[in-house]
């Protein structure tokens, strides 16, 4: 029904804005190439339109298409700098690809821009902790549980990390905080 009615709208009134909420109907509808099109249509009427980069970067990323996705986020946010989302996928992105210090200095300017994205700073404790920087990696897991206090994945991988630096009883009390169905 939304995709009808965008339709419609994009008939009389054709803008990027439009497009691009076209591309998230057809991407919720699992209909990706034409949501991918939708996107391109609108980078080509509006190439300044950063939200359409950001939703073909991700439509990339999620199809592996790692190389094309980087340099839609890059875009995206050469665009817009202040946008979290962009920052956070790219770290994600630079992380997948090993490349730590770049994935670090992107979640950085995430945090940066909003400290309260939980999880850049669970993405940021995993890459400082890949470096082997485990004050830092401790400091920001501890950040991210105080965001979402009792939150189990971020419970869950903290106790890995400590577990993987052999502070194994720190770990267990932390994995005691979980209720036995695995919440807490």
């Amino acid at each position: 029904m939304a995709k009808t009615w965008l339709l419609r709208a994009l008939e009389v009134d054709r803008t990027a804005p439009g497009l691009s909420l076209l591309g998230t109907a057809h991407y919720r509808l699992g209909e990706r190439d034409a949501a991918k099109e939708a996107y391109r249509a609108a980078i080509a009427l509006d190439g300044s339109y950063e939200e359409a980069y950001f939703n073909l970067g991700v439509l990339e990323q999620k199809e592996g298409n790692d190389a094309e996705a980087e340099k839609l986020f890059r875009r995206a946010i050469q665009l817009d700098p202040g946008r979290v989302g962009s920052h956070a996928r790219l770290g994600v992105l630079l992380h997948k690809r090993g490349r730590e210090l770049e994935a670090e200095s992107e979640f950085r300017l995430s945090i940066e821009t909003d400290p309260s994205d939980y999880f850049s700073h669970l993405y940021l404790a995993n890459t400082l902790g890949v470096q082997g920087r485990e004050a830092e990696a401790e400091q920001q897991y501890r950040t991210a549980i105080s965001l979402r206090p009792g939150e189990e994945p971020a419970i869950k991988l903290f106790a890995n990390y400590l577990e993987s630096i052999s502070r194994t009883k720190e770990a267990a009390e932390l994995r005691s905080q979980l209720s036995p169905n695995g919440k807490s």
